[in-house]
């Protein structure tokens, strides 16, 4: 039984289709008892008042009767047609989902069959599947950048149990209003406390800080993808066919199990420009194509995510079995 953290649908129906010369993308199940609308008014009418009325209903796993009345003293009615709607999408979407799992077993089993999987990582040359196996690593920058709030751990590192002072910018201003006037003298000494304090954290809160800002330079660039990394095999995932959260995902990457993972080779990264961003080169206008890539490097390069000789791949398929 595959427990699936990464399904890529389109590439699975994509490859299939080549294999079999096209394949079914969608199946659905639908009650033989189909929705059925009816509507019809009906008016009564004197010498001074009218009224009207319709009905609508449905039949199937969800059926509704809508009953509307319109009236009118004193002149005509108004006829009235509405409308109920039985909808079966919550079972549609369970019955994709069974079926695109049911999809990777298919593939897997004819691309072994047509011995179109390579398996050792010597013989690997673009464009080609290959099928691995290892522990693996989630990467999701937006979710780091939400974790690497600098403001807040800042305030939960100064934080002191008998605190009476709020914050350090409250402290700064007690020392700088103790010189010739009278102040409580443990007040003024716990701001200086405060203070001393925060800058012996300045580094650390320094470094957050940096993690910040990269992290959230890093999701703007990756936009709807996060990376996952097994041994020397990097690739983008697209989140929207991730089966679990990033949250659950960043706990799952540390339990020291190994995944299964399906993915066509793009290239071999011989090179990695692991430079500061004070330091980058000049891009000519004929190289503005480029810029992305470099900017990853230096990115990935700084989290210790990509080194030279990596595999750079794009993932179909990646569970637990």
């Amino acid at each position: 039984m595959k427990e699936i953290l990464y399904l890529d649908t389109e590439l699975v129906n994509s490859i299939l289709a080549q294999l079999d010369q096209g394949i079914v993308t969608d199946y659905s199940y639908h009650d033989d008892t189909q929705k059925s609308l009816s509507s019809g008014t009906r008016d009564s009418s004197g010498k001074n008042a009218s009224i009207g009325f319709s009905v609508s209903g449905g039949t199937g796993w969800l059926p509704g009767v809508n009953i509307g009345l319109n009236g009118n003293m004193g002149g005509k009615s108004d006829a009235m047609f509405l409308e109920s709607e039985s909808l079966l999408e919550g079972h549609k979407d369970i019955l994709n989902k069974s079926f695109h799992d049911y999809s990777l077993v298919l593939l897997l089993e004819k691309l072994k069959a047509e011995n179109l999987l390579v398996s050792n990582q010597e013989d690997l040359n673009e464009g080609d599947l290959y099928f691995g196996e290892g522990p693996f690593k989630f990467y999701d920058f937006e979710l780091l950048s939400n974790a690497l709030n600098p403001n807040a751990l800042e305030t939960f590192m100064l934080y002191e149990e008998d605190q009476s002072i709020e914050n350090i910018e409250e402290a700064e201003k007690i020392i700088k209003k103790s010189k010739g006037t009278k102040q409580d003298p443990d007040i003024i000494q716990e701001a200086r406390k405060l203070v001393e304090k925060r800058k012996e954290l300045s580094p650390i809160i320094t470094l957050y800080k940096t993690l910040d800002n990269l992290s959230s330079y890093a999701s703007k660039i990756l936009g709807g993808h996060s990376i996952i990394k097994s041994q020397t095999n990097i690739g983008l995932v697209k989140k929207e066919y991730l089966r679990e959260s990033p949250e659950s995902l960043s706990f799952r990457g540390n339990n020291g199990k190994n995944v299964k993972f399906l993915a066509r080779i793009i290239s071999k990264k011989d090179v990695v420009y692991d430079g500061n961003l004070s330091g980058l080169p000049p891009i000519s206008p004929d190289k503005l194509n480029e810029v992305p890539n470099l900017m990853l490097d230096i990115l990935l390069s700084s989290f210790d995510i990509i080194e030279s000789g990596d595999l750079l791949v794009t993932p179909i398929a990646i569970y637990f079995e």
